[in-house]
């Protein structure tokens, strides 16, 4: 989220001459950042960037989805969103998904078994 952070507000500062760092420290949650981020579409399409790099495909999907209801990123997200789908058939996009279920079923609560 960090790398995805610092290009988002790279990019916004060669736009506008300033950042929006003080809103990210006061956001609770990366979500709470995006709904009053005024890029938040940028910043989306940098955070699926990433995921996507990162071989974590379907979460990536969603983040570009969301981008791409801007005519700003529209271009740049539709080209993640497409290349997603062979990455998570590739060694990374599976170890990715792998990891993503391992941590699912150890976060998840145990089933009562019964006599």
């Amino acid at each position: 989220i960090r790398a995805a952070s610092s290009r988002a507000f790279a990019e916004e500062r060669r736009a506008t001459g300033g950042d929006a760092v003080a809103l990210l420290a006061e956001a609770e949650t990366p979500e709470a950042f995006l709904d009053r981020y005024p890029r938040a579409d940028r910043a989306r399409l940098r955070l699926g960037e990433l995921l996507v790099r990162d071989g974590r495909a379907a979460e990536a999907r969603g983040l570009l989805r969301a981008a791409m209801r801007s005519p700003r990123s529209l271009a740049a997200a539709c080209g993640w969103w497409a290349l997603s789908f062979p990455v998570a058939f590739t060694p990374r996009g599976r170890r990715a998904t792998a990891a993503t279920a391992a941590a699912a079923t150890t976060t998840a609560p145990a089933k009562k078994r019964t006599p």
